[in-house]
């Protein structure tokens, strides 16, 4: 019985810069079956993905499109797929997702589109400036891709009920934590010390993008809040609000404990030197982030965030979430966490059920099965 060739996979990104998506799509293109499918990554371009293109497979066809405008990147991603024919193309963020949608009349063979968001939507619309035409072609949109991938139940519900999306068109896939590689890549030594802790009141670690929805200053306010029983704090990330951030944290006589350590290619040994993650997001689909600090052993201290966060956290024991967004509710869920922190422990086996091979396999299961499926 002769064996099925593999079917074409197009995998349509922005550059692989070091977000908690595209570290994801590195990991799942890394593990997928090629057996099942032999995977070509188009890339819009390549500039600040060095780093991320170092730990894809060899055997993953990459294109780079070189190209800084999406008019452009579009035109040239149209001619790849069209000598390619690729039975699936998967894209992964909004606009490139509607690109994909708005030009597949033109790639032959009417491949399957599957699309996996990392935004939510409606929060999105209501935070960017936007048209009214806009939002009315997203909200019609939607339910024309073959198949929507979400991180979370909450995702899944929003583009439902806010959408309009057919149920039957979502499909809920976590992101997947490979621990044991967390595990060796935070051996590394740290490159940005933070300050000795002489008073006992811990090191807590925020790692994310400096950017409004983050909301970085709030963690920061906490902290002046907690006066001499204020812990050291690592910053990982970097962004359009660090300068404000760093001002913030001066003018709160906060200099001393607060550590900008900018963007780290590797966080996870600044992960695993601290004590606590610290989370105050507006809204998270399904944070990495809190994935990667459970597999490290470490408790999260959170706000409230709308999303998938709970999905994560209700059943962790080892978890301090806030009673509301402010500063002050913030506050006493580190000082909670304080009272407790000798005590609790996170077990090995928290983050069991975000297994990588796990989550491939899902994957595999979702994709092919849109195949099995009569093409329209």
């Amino acid at each position: 019985m002769a064996l099925q060739a593999p079917k074409k996979l197009l995998v349509f990104m922005p550059p692989l810069t070091l977000g908690g998506m595209e570290r994801m799509v590195v990991n799942l293109l890394n593990r997928l079956d090629r057996e099942k499918f032999s995977t070509t990554l188009v890339l819009v371009g390549s500039e600040g993905g060095e780093m991320l293109m170092g730990q894809l497979n060899k055997d993953i066809d990459v294109v780079d499109l070189g190209c800084t405008s999406l008019r452009r990147a579009v035109a040239d991603y149209i001619r790849v797929a069209r000598q390619m024919r690729p039975d699936i193309i998967f894209s992964t963020i909004m606009h490139l997702n509607f690109a994909v949608l708005f030009t597949c009349w033109l790639v032959p063979g009417r491949p399957r589109l599957v699309a996996r968001e990392s935004i939510f939507v409606s929060s999105h619309l209501e935070e960017v400036p936007a048209t009214a035409m806009w939002k009315m072609a997203t909200r019609l949109f939607y339910r024309f891709f073959d198949l929507l991938i979400c991180q979370s139940q909450a995702m899944a519900d929003d583009l439902h009920e806010a959408f309009q999306t057919p149920g039957g068109m979502l499909q809920v896939i976590h992101n997947p934590v490979d621990r044991e590689i967390l595990v060796q890549r935070a051996k590394a030594p740290v490159s940005v010390i933070v300050p000795k802790e002489e008073n006992g009141n811990g090191k807590l670690v925020v790692v994310g993008r400096l950017a409004t929805v983050k909301q970085v200053d709030g963690i920061i306010r906490a902290l002046s809040l907690l006066g001499g029983s204020a812990p050291n704090l690592w910053i990982i990330g970097d962004g359009p609000l660090r300068h404000e951030l760093e001002q913030l944290a001066r003018s709160l006589n906060l200099g001393e404990s607060v550590t900008f350590a900018g963007e780290q290619e590797n966080p996870y040994p600044y992960i695993a030197a601290a004590d606590a993650l610290v989370i105050n997001s507006k809204h998270e689909v399904f944070p990495n982030v809190v994935l990667e600090a459970l597999a490290l052993r470490k408790p999260v201290i959170a706000a409230p965030a709308r999303g998938g966060l709970p999905e994560i956290l209700d059943s962790v024991e080892a978890s301090f979430v806030a009673t509301d967004t402010t500063p002050e509710a913030l506050a006493h869920a580190i000082r909670r966490w304080q009272v407790v922190r000798h005590d609790v422990s996170v077990p090995a086996d928290c983050v069991a059920q975000y297994d990588p091979a796990m989550i491939t396999a899902q994957y595999e299961r979702a994709l092919l099965g849109e195949l099995a499926k009569d093409k329209v």
